[in-house]
């Protein structure tokens, strides 16, 4: 099972507009939990062969059994998950056009137990387009080995969902920036105490390295340092070289309710 579930790919590049304004993609997927759901199908990804290796690596066929999907849905969400989750999450996208699928109708399916054997043969269809081993969209390449990092310290898909939407606006070398709170708030739909609480998740994880600087009105601006991931010891690293600014950001935050534990994984 573990082996079987590994991801296909590295890496993923997915569409910046997605997180783009209130009718965004990433609303209408079902928010953190349907783009997580989305990151987790590429543990089904069916490798393909093309003649241009781009288009190849960005064309996404995925396999599977219902009941195979059902533990990635359950890690998603602090709820139980079902199989009704499974299904749900698959009609949706097949409705605002992120997947297609062959050889079944997807929207004949209930979600009862009895369909977990199921088999699911789907493509991504709202991939980055490729043209000539170029990316014709705007994108956000996504290190799928964040998806166990977060999950495997017990967090939710918000805390993915936030890194990822930083991730949009850390296209440059220093990987440094600021995210406007009412952006962020607007993009992620979520409030102050929640957009606080994540960056918090973040630091502990060794996903950022967050400071806080006020403004001559009292309004609060939250820079952020974000790893990339891009070498297999960036985590520990990265609590290396920013320890300080993890340390004294998560000191006057205080604890935080989903996971209370500071850890460097």
């Amino acid at each position: 099972m573990d082996d079987f579930c590994k991801f296909g790919l590295e890496r993923v590049a997915v569409k910046s507009n997605w997180f783009d304004d209130h009718d965004s993609m990433y609303k209408r997927m079902g928010k953190e939990e349907g783009f997580s759901f989305y990151l987790q199908l590429f543990r089904f990804r069916i490798h393909s062969v093309m003649d241009d290796p781009t288009l190849s690596y960005n064309t996404h066929l995925f396999k599977f059994t219902i009941g195979e999907m059902l533990p990635f849905v359950r890690v998603n969400q602090k709820r139980r998950g079902r199989y009704k989750d499974v299904v749900n999450h698959l009609q949706v996208m097949k409705e605002i056009g992120i997947l297609e699928f062959y050889d079944i109708d997807i929207e004949s399916l209930t979600g009862n137990k009895s369909e977990k054997d199921v088999l699911i043969k789907c493509k991504a269809v709202d991939a980055v387009k490729v043209e000539n081993g170029r990316y014709m969209d705007k994108f956000i390449m996504i290190p799928l080995k964040v998806v166990d990092i977060v999950y495997g310290a017990g967090y939710t898909s918000k805390t993915l969902a936030m890194w990822v939407f930083m991730f949009k606006f850390g296209n440059n070398p220093r990987s440094a920036y600021f995210v406007k709170r009412d952006l962020a708030k607007k993009s992620l739909g979520i409030g102050n105490d929640t957009l606080r609480s994540l960056y918090v998740n973040l630091n502990k994880l060794g996903l950022a390295a967050t400071t806080e600087n006020r403004n001559d009105n009292g309004s609060v601006r939250y820079h952020h340092t974000v790893n990339k991931l891009e070498k297999r010891d960036d985590l520990v690293r990265f609590h290396e070289i920013h320890r300080r600014e993890i340390d004294k950001f998560i000191e006057g935050k205080g604890e935080n309710e989903e996971s209370p534990t500071y850890k460097i994984l």
